[in-house]
């Protein structure tokens, strides 16, 4: 688990990735995070009377889809594409990834959140789990950025 929150700047790319640690994951991202998970995993969605269940809370989120790990041990990658003028393409799939500290704070209007991974420490290695990136950025390669940073 990471001690610090960071944002990865993706050069070249209109992309960044928020890690956050869970103890201090920001809830009022929880909103945007059960959205990009319920566009990658619509069968996993609980219904209610046939219908998406959108009223379910982030603590009942958590509670499906981090399994039996504590939240405050899971690390979050929160894949960001910003809708700004951003020079360079999005072809250049390698890159070097830039760390800098920030939060959530930084990456504000113009923000969509197109993909996600969790992770938990598991004595000397990570295990990674919902990786997903939202159906209309797939096949571009964008789901080994937040493992990248993971590894």
């Amino acid at each position: 688990m990471i001690s610090d929150n960071k944002i990865v700047r993706i050069p070249n790319t209109p992309y960044r990735i928020e890690i956050w640690n869970g103890s201090q994951f920001p809830v009022a991202l929880g909103t945007k995070v059960q959205f990009a998970h319920a566009l990658s995993f619509p069968e996993e969605v609980p219904r209610a009377e046939g219908n998406l269940d959108v009223a379910e809370d982030f603590e009942r989120f958590l509670d499906r889809v981090i399994f039996c790990h504590e939240p405050s041990e899971c690390t979050w990658y929160l894949l960001w594409e910003h809708s700004g003028n951003v020079q360079g393409t999005s072809d250049n799939t390698q890159g070097t990834l830039e760390s800098t500290q920030g939060t959530s704070d930084n990456l504000q209007g113009g923000q969509t959140l197109v993909g996600l991974a969790t992770t938990v420490l598991y004595t000397s290695s990570v295990y990674g789990f919902n990786l997903c990136v939202v159906p209309q950025r797939r096949g571009q390669g964008l789901g080994r950025r937040p493992m990248h940073q993971a590894q």
